[in-house]
């Protein structure tokens, strides 16, 4: 967690965080699951894996419909990226935030505090603390913290009901897209009209 923040810090006071996220978070996710499979973990029990497949059905159609929210979402952000920098933002939220924190979160740091022994929940309430300290840095207020924190307790369930982090990772990705597709983004200055 430390080692993200700092990272992700040096990149905002430099001007390329999106950069460093898009390439830092998931390359933190592939170093922990290498060093996970060094430690005899495979990579099913680290949540790379298909969804199991007798999820219940509203669970599977909500990961559908948010699946093609966010595959709609990040192909305008494909088409837009030499345009502008959303379309650097919509690419970044996908790779580097949805997918990579997720992997580390939900796949590699869940893994090891499952390995350590610690009780069901004593590891979701440590994933829910480090994942909102994740966001801490350059937060605003309370809730840039608090919030995160919150949305970790439905990424885990989700990680544990479907014993994959896709299902989170498409979660997470499709809520965090609506940020960068927003009225904001979209008006920075207000609608005028």
């Amino acid at each position: 967690m430390l080692w993200g923040n700092g990272l992700v810090a040096v990149g905002r006071r430099v001007g390329h965080d999106q950069w460093i996220t898009l390439v830092g978070v998931p390359l933190f996710g592939a170093a922990g699951w290498w060093w996970l499979q060094r430690r005899g973990c495979t990579r099913r029990a680290i949540g790379l894996r298909w969804p199991r497949p007798d999820l219940p059905r509203p669970l599977v159609i909500l990961t559908g419909a948010a699946a093609v929210v966010a595959g709609v979402l990040t192909a305008a952000g494909l088409a837009t990226a030499g345009q502008d920098r959303r379309g650097l933002r919509t690419v970044r939220t996908v790779v580097g935030t949805a997918f990579g924190e997720e992997l580390v979160h939900r796949g590699v740091l869940l893994t090891v505090w499952a390995m350590s022994g610690a009780s069901t929940g004593t590891t979701v309430a440590a994933n829910a603390v480090v994942f909102g300290l994740w966001h801490a840095t350059g937060a605003d207020h309370a809730g840039e913290v608090a919030g995160p924190a919150l949305a970790a307790l439905t990424l885990v369930w989700l990680r544990l009901r479907s014993r994959s982090i896709l299902v989170p990772a498409v979660f997470h990705a499709a809520t965090n897209l609506g940020g960068v597709f927003s009225a904001r983004e979209a008006f920075p200055a207000g609608p005028t009209g």
